[in-house]
């Protein structure tokens, strides 16, 4: 599939007519409790605030889109140092 399921849902509605179609806004509620978890997890791991890192999550919900799990971590932590 080269679209997204949000883009295909919104093609259909098109399909049935609706033309007065807003763009989708996609939020995240950040809670100040997980952002404090965060923090802690981050400086329990060597991170200062404002340092930059890569968080990567090799999964996908549908099962022809393997990613290479551990794999790939392995990888990009060499890759990166």
């Amino acid at each position: 599939m080269t679209k997204h399921a949000v883009d295909r849902y919104l093609d259909f509605i098109r399909y049935l007519g609706e033309k007065d179609l807003h763009p989708p806004v996609f939020s995240i509620a950040i809670e100040q409790e997980n952002v404090k978890k965060v923090k802690e997890l981050l400086r329990e791991n060597g991170l200062q605030e404002g340092d930059r890192f890569i968080a990567v999550s090799p999964t996908a919900l549908l099962g022809n889109q393997d990613v290479g799990g551990p794999e790939v971590c392995g990888a990009l932590r060499q890759a990166v140092g």
